[in-house]
């Protein structure tokens, strides 16, 4: 339950739970979880509503009933920050051997040895997770000293941050992190941060830059033994995905992520992504893929099937059409590929041979209304197969799991869902189905509201 700080408001569910009674109050002030998880932001100028001051007290009563649990915080500071709050910052540093997790955003100044969090330097014997985020203004310090302030944290394995410069870099225990995300670097730079992390299992790369002057000169590709690969790249601003397939080697990957943007930016509106280079990128790694996300990349039906051909060991597939641009069309999950996904079973009898994703286990789809309900339900029915020896017998894997989102424009469509009803029989029957719609109000621009439903029985 997190407890959300600002000069614009303060968002505490902890502190409305003490609110509604005595009896409330005292419950709610007798649970130092309730007061553990911690969010403030002090980017913009103090309101009458929530000044620093106040800020500061919450802070302090947060600090006091969380008693001596872990404490998650997140905290954005400006540039220049005034003296109250210096104080703040003071306030919660003087807590560090309590935090287990840290999301940084501001002046990389802050985190210098001298800085704001001096004191903390070598006072994190808890802290697990750590997202740092350089933000640059104009009165902003250069990114030229190195940040080591975080060299000595016994129990870190999780960070994230951002790398702009090869002038700098943050001294973590990098032997010690096995989860690492590069965010909003150079491509160059965070292929070098790679090396430092021999231990991680987990690698993600977040709109990286891979544009022509971010990249690192040729070379053979780097062999890594990471076991999961995330990449987010966003359309409009030249992120490439082939450029990361062009210089990985990954024998170990099983778990492959990749997400683009969730709507077309008004200067590129037909641009796609393509991943002509990712079988080339399997070959070469000569590795086994069970999980694989396509997730608002836009990627054509081709272009799929003919990457679903490099995992023929996949169990766990999960494709997200575009959530924006696209409406009415899906791209990738057309009638061509559902009819590839489908399972013939008097061919399969007969000895013909239909191995594409007969490992299947857990399909998670994203998809635009109106689409070919009858051909994906069929699909469906297709992948089930709970009789284990026909399933022995034709080789394929029964379907154990299937989410499912409709995107919808409500002034369009009246009942998105219609036709699936095949769909709660097989969930009857054993099958783990999920269905859930959502109503696109304007699909040129972005909608951040929680505008989902699921549907239960």
């Amino acid at each position: 339950m997190e407890c959300k700080f600002s000069h614009e408001e303060i968002d505490c569910p902890s502190t409305r739970l003490s609110h509604v009674c005595a009896g409330w109050r005292e419950l709610a002030r007798s649970i130092p979880i309730l007061w553990s998880h911690i969010n403030i932001d002090l980017f913009w100028v103090p309101s009458i509503r929530c000044s620093v001051d106040m800020i500061g007290r919450m802070l302090t009563t947060h600090l006091e009933l969380s008693r001596n649990l872990p404490l998650s915080v997140a905290l954005k500071v400006p540039a220049s920050p005034e003296s109250q709050i210096t104080e703040i910052i003071n306030l919660l540093a003087s807590h560090s051997h309590r935090w287990q997790d840290l999301d940084f955003e501001g002046d990389v100044a802050h985190l210098w040895s001298d800085g704001s969090f001096a004191s903390i330097e070598g006072n994190l014997p808890r802290l697990q997770s750590l997202s740092l985020l350089f933000r640059i203004w104009e009165e902003s310090s250069p990114l030229s000293r190195n940040v080591d302030i975080f060299h000595d944290a016994p129990q870190l394995r999780v960070v994230r941050y951002n790398r702009r410069s090869p002038e700098y870099t943050v001294k973590f225990p990098w032997t010690q992190i096995t989860d690492f995300t590069s965010q909003y670097s150079w491509c160059s730079l965070a292929l070098e941060d790679l090396y430092r992390v021999p231990m991680a299992d987990k690698i993600t790369f977040y709109c990286c830059d891979t544009r022509q002057r971010a990249l690192p000169p040729f070379v053979t590709p780097a062999t890594m033994p990471f076991r999961s690969l995330s990449i987010y790249v966003e359309e409009f601003f030249s992120f490439r995905l082939f450029q990361w397939f062009r210089r990985l080697t990954l024998p170990n990957l099983e778990i492959l992520q990749l997400f683009g943007a969730s709507y077309k930016h008004r200067d590129h509106p037909n641009s796609r992504f393509t991943i002509e280079d990712l079988p080339s990128f399997i070959s070469r790694s000569s590795c086994t893929i069970r999980t694989l996300t396509f997730s608002k990349l836009a990627l054509s039906d081709k272009d799929v099937i003919a990457a679903l051909r490099s995992f023929p060991m996949l169990s766990k597939l999960t494709i997200h059409e575009r959530h924006y641009g696209d409406y009415g069309k899906n791209m990738a999950v057309t009638d061509d590929f559902l009819k590839h996904l489908t399972v013939d079973h008097g061919n399969l009898k007969r000895g013909v041979d239909q191995s594409f994703l007969s490992r299947l286990e857990a399909l998670d789809l994203r998809i635009h209304a109106p689409f070919a309900t009858e051909k994906l339900v069929h699909m469906i029915q297709s992948r089930w197969i709970p009789d284990q020896k026909h399933s022995d017998r034709i080789e394929v894997v029964s379907l154990l799991s299937f989410n499912l989102m409709v995107l919808y424009e409500r002034e369009v469509i009246g009942t998105p869902t219609a036709g699936l009803q095949m769909l709660d029989t097989l969930k009857a029957d054993g099958l783990e189905y999920k269905l859930a719609v959502e109503a696109l109000t304007d699909h040129d621009k972005p909608d951040y509201s929680d505008d989902s439903e699921v549907i239960e029985d």
